[in-house]
């Protein structure tokens, strides 16, 4: 259905409509400041959008929708297709939401780096990242209210993903479980800073209807302040699951994500201490919106910048290699 253009609004683009497109597509078109366009290749995804959101034009050719003149290109494409798109777009003028993980390589995103104002004008969607009571666990390591950090750990089992999916994708990409996780990686990322070195083990393993090569994969980390990460991924387990845990030396943190539950421990107090709080996904991507649009405003920066995507995909990339090489990756920084 069309809608009107009135003025001080921003000219949003959401490019690929399959199931995190149309969220986005959702929430944006509830937006009175958003003038709201969509683009993808298949009729049946543009047709859906254009009946149930407000959506004032369909495209099946993104560059078409790009002559258009956009403010914000929010891609949501196979992994493959990030770096081609968000270049045109970029290159157009817009700012750009990239979903996660960024590219297929850190060799595929060099050409992004050398676009002007690159940092500010790309969002990756590490949505996450909204999550106030992971925000809460950064302030607290933040501040030393656990002392010093000695281990963490991220942890994500997502048969579920497999089951729901619209697309079957996943099942034919290898390493698409690490690369549709890249979120557990840049949590660590996100808490604990850069990292010295990593060692993976992955598998396919089980007698199940959806198999993904592999669908198993563990992580071991070296952060450069000497603590220890690890994190576990499947798409094996069902129900799904996803839980953190952080241990310093006088405190921890158990954070069970989907459930909204943080129980702190601190050495000094009797017991652990619960804090609850509706994990409301909606809000998340509500606040990454409200990002895009303030970065076309020239008001606010990215929440995550194109150099902190290329870090988890450097991670992403290290983990792949020694799993596939049986051997530690570094990361240092000077190496």
């Amino acid at each position: 259905m069309e809608i009107p253009n009135p003025m001080n609004t921003y000219k949003i683009l959401v490019v690929g409509c399959g199931s995190i497109g149309q969220r986005h597509t959702r929430l944006l078109s509830a937006r009175k400041d958003v003038e709201l366009y969509i683009a993808d290749t298949l009729e049946e995804n543009r047709k859906y959008c254009l009946e149930n959101f407000r959506v004032k034009k369909a495209f099946e050719d993104y560059s078409q929708a790009l002559i258009e003149g956009m403010d914000g290109v929010f891609i949501c494409v196979p992994t493959g297709l990030h770096v081609p798109i968000a270049k045109q777009a970029l290159d157009s003028g817009a700012c750009v939401l990239i979903e996660k993980p960024v590219g297929l390589s850190v060799a595929d995103v060099e050409v992004l780096k050398g676009i002007p104002h690159a940092d500010e004008r790309i969002q990756v969607g590490y949505m996450n990242r909204y999550n106030t009571q992971l925000q809460r666990i950064k302030q607290m390591i933040d501040s030393g209210a656990l002392g010093n950090i000695l281990y963490a750990n991220a942890s994500v089992y997502t048969y579920g993903t497999l089951l729901f999916a619209k697309t079957s994708f996943r099942e034919h990409e290898e390493w698409a479980l690490i690369r549709d996780y890249t979120h557990e990686i840049d949590f660590l990322l996100y808490l604990l800073g850069p990292v010295e070195e990593v060692v993976a083990m992955s598998a396919t393993l089980g007698e199940l209807d959806h198999l993904p090569s592999p669908n198993i994969v563990e992580i071991i980390s070296r952060f450069n302040s000497g603590a220890i990460g690890s994190i576990h991924m499947d798409y094996a387990r069902y129900p799904d699951k996803r839980t953190m845990e952080i241990v310093g030396d006088i405190g921890s943190i158990e954070f069970y994500i989907n459930e909204g539950i943080l129980r702190i421990y601190h050495k000094d107090k009797k017991g652990f201490r619960e804090e609850r709080e509706p994990f409301l996904r909606d809000d998340m991507f509500r606040d990454q919106i409200e990002t895009i649009i303030g970065m076309i405003k020239k008001e606010v920066k990215p929440m995550v910048s194109l150099s902190e995507g290329i870090e988890a995909l450097k991670f992403c990339e290290a983990a792949i290699t020694s799993s596939v090489e049986k051997r530690f990756v570094s990361l240092k920084q000077d190496e």
